[in-house]
């Protein structure tokens, strides 16, 4: 591979690595306080009693919609 290539890669790696170097250097810690993790913990159980409610749930059946495909063949055929 010519040299440019190469100097390229290098320069794509480094860009990536340099990014999650500073990602993780400017990432800081939350800090809460119990009243907020209370809430949180509450709304987590919440949308999981949500989840599993709306998946055990039974649907009435819908019939299969009909694709544009046969929507579309009567209205534009022609007999020829």
């Amino acid at each position: 591979m010519p040299w440019y290539v190469w100097l390229l890669l290098v320069l794509v790696f480094g860009s990536v690595i340099g990014s999650l170097l500073v990602l993780r250097s400017s990432a800081k810690k939350m800090r809460l306080s119990e009243d907020q993790l209370e809430r949180m913990r509450k709304r987590a159980v919440e949308q999981e009693a949500r989840t599993h409610a709306s998946v055990n749930a039974k649907r009435p059946h819908s019939p299969r919609p009909r694709s544009a495909r046969s929507q579309s063949r009567g209205v534009f055929s022609t007999a020829c």
